[in-house]
């Protein structure tokens, strides 16, 4: 690093000492296609200002039935915001489809019930451990609405 004169000055061994200067910052605020604006989750249940969603990707679901298997690999997260925003936020570009957002769980408390949701299919499970980050699993958007709406009192008020 010192050889690219990037102002790193080594102060000891595992010691270094980074001199830079602070410039200011740009926000560019990002424009919404109109592709984003108009896209919706195939269903909506619950009440809330906060939400969990269950996305996929349509390859995901086509492999699986080629293979006659009843689940797929399906994204159950959550968020405090627009949970079609935060999708498309994860998803951005770097895949050649949009996600398929098949569900959406509004509530009043989205890390609960985001953790008791990845708990029960964990001990089911249908967690899929060696994917990216800790929300992927093998389910349906169908199981996840059965696990909110069942008679599980965890959900009920």
């Amino acid at each position: 690093l010192q050889k690219q004169d990037v102002n790193i000055l080594n102060k000891g061994y595992g010691m270094w000492e980074l001199h830079y200067e602070k410039k200011e910052t740009i926000v560019h605020n990002e424009i919404i296609s109109e592709e984003k604006t108009n896209y919706t989750a195939d269903e909506t249940i619950g009440t809330g200002n906060k939400a969990i969603y269950v996305y996929y990707y349509d390859v995901y679901l086509e492999r699986s039935k080629l293979k006659g298997l009843p689940t797929w690999e399906c994204k159950v997260g959550r968020t405090d915001r627009d949970p079609i925003n935060r999708v498309f936020g994860q998803a951005g570009t770097s895949y050649p489809e949009l996600p398929h957002i098949a569900l959406i769980i509004k509530c009043d408390d989205s890390t609960v019930l985001e953790a008791a949701l990845h708990n029960i299919l964990k001990i089911r499970g249908k967690w899929i451990h060696n994917a990216p980050g800790n929300e992927w699993f093998m389910t349906t958007p169908q199981e996840i609405k059965e696990i909110y709406l069942g008679d599980n009192l965890l959900f009920k008020k």
